[in-house]
């Protein structure tokens, strides 16, 4: 899966049967994600619900044969993985730097 930003939004992109297909963050947390493909059709969504301890949820909303259905899962809890990853690295961040201004 390639990262890519494109207008300051972080992209994860990949090749798959279907063409060159993106997921990316949707609203202003960049914990949730959508999926869309070249022509930038809406193909799946992944839901985040942090700190609520519920499993990420993937909306397809496209019909697909089982491989697509996969490979959308698999590479939605990729992304999910990667988040909750860089998630948890901001607030390391943050906690150093509120100890180091004494906040």
């Amino acid at each position: 899966m390639e990262i890519s930003y494109e207008g300051m939004r972080l992209r994860r992109e990949f090749q798959a049967p279907l063409g060159k297909l993106s997921w990316f963050p949707s609203g202003n947390s960049g914990c949730n994600q959508k999926l869309k493909d070249r022509n930038e059709t809406l193909l799946a969504n992944l839901t985040t619900n942090i700190g609520r301890s519920k499993e990420p949820r993937v909306e397809i909303l496209v019909p697909c044969d089982e491989y697509s259905v996969d490979l959308i899962v698999g590479t939605g809890l990729t992304v999910y993985k990667d988040t909750m990853k860089e998630v948890k690295q901001v607030e390391a961040v943050s906690e150093v730097i509120g100890g180091v201004l004494g906040g």
